[in-house]
C-alpha cells in the first residue's frame, strides 16, 4: 500500500490547479515553498505561463534561481527560455551579470555559471540565434 498523501499536499495541489491561482500566487509559492516536489511542480507550471508574465517577474526568477541554484530546476527553466529567445537570453544574461557583483561567493559563482550557460544555450539553440531574433 502506498503512502497516503497528506491533506496539506492535496490542498496545495487543489490550490495550484484552481482558477484563483494566478501568476502572483505562483511567484509567492515559488518563493515560500522550498520542498523539492512543490518546487518542481511550480517550475514545470512556468512553462505554461505567458512570456509577458515570465518577463515581468524575470528579476525575481533570476534571483531565486541563484539562491536555490543546487536545489531547484528554476535555472534550467531560465536556460530553456534563453535557448528559445534571444530577447530572454539577453535579459537573463544581463541580470546574471549584475548579480555576479554580489559579495556572497555562492551567488557570485552561480551567477557566473549562469552567464556562461546562458551564452551557450543561446549559441547552441536550433537556429543559432534564438527563436525571435
Amino acid at each position: 500500500m502506498g503512502r497516503p498523501i497528506s491533506s496539506n499536499t492535496g490542498s496545495l495541489l487543489r490550490l495550484f490547479q484552481s482558477e484563483f491561482f494566478d501568476v502572483h500566487l505562483h511567484m509567492h509559492y515559488l518563493l515560500s515553498m522550498e520542498s523539492g516536489g512543490v518546487q518542481d511542480y511550480l517550475v514545470n507550471a512556468l512553462y505554461k505561463m505567458g512570456d509577458e508574465d515570465v518577463e515581468f517577474y524575470l528579476p525575481q526568477l533570476c534571483q531565486l534561481a541563484l539562491l536555490r541554484f543546487h536545489k531547484s530546476a528554476l535555472h534550467k527553466f531560465l536556460l530553456d527560455k534563453a535557448s528559445r529567445s534571444m530577447h530572454f537570453a539577453l535579459k537573463i544574461s544581463w541580470l546574471m551579470v549584475s548579480y555576479a557583483d554580489d559579495k556572497r561567493p555562492e551567488i557570485r559563482e552561480a551567477a557566473a555559471t549562469m552567464v556562461k550557460w546562458c551564452e551557450e544555450a543561446c549559441v547552441c539553440s536550433l537556429d543559432g540565434a534564438g527563436a525571435d531574433a
